[in-house]
């Protein structure tokens, strides 16, 4: 790769068809323009100053040739289904067993406070009608 001149000049009309702006190449990588032109800066992609010093252009193939040395490709940015992630089915036996033990504490709540509403329920009528026929 060759490092920017750091030259400032504005580009003919015949060059600017090959340049692309940052934010062009921002939309080709995942990278922000800012951290592309960090890498041009550093000499790590071809790019070229323009308008007085004050942007940065650069190279589609350069672009794609960074992303390429990383292994950055297009094809790597494709997210990987969940069926082929091993994690995927470790963390759904997981969530499974909690919601099945959720399940079953609820259950047990529930008999629980039945039996508990019945007992309650049970010794109200009996002080009901202890109170009430002792009259």
């Amino acid at each position: 790769m060759t490092k920017n001149t750091g030259e400032a000049r504005f580009l003919p009309e015949s060059e600017r068809s090959k340049f692309i702006s940052l934010k062009e190449a921002a939309l080709i990588t995942e990278y922000t323009p800012d951290y592309i032109g960090q890498l041009i800066r550093a000499g790590k992609i071809e790019g070229q100053q323009v308008y007085t010093n004050v942007s940065w252009v650069t190279t589609e193939e350069a672009v794609r040739h960074y992303m390429h040395s990383k292994g950055k490709n297009e094809e790597s940015k494709r997210p990987v289904p969940f069926w082929k992630n091993p994690q995927w089915y470790m963390y759904s036996a997981l969530y499974s067993v909690i919601a099945c033990l959720g399940c079953i504490f609820l259950v047990l709540c529930y008999i629980f406070f039945v039996s508990i509403d019945h007992k309650v329920g049970d010794a109200s009528l009996k002080n009901f009608n202890v109170h009430t026929y002792a009259r």
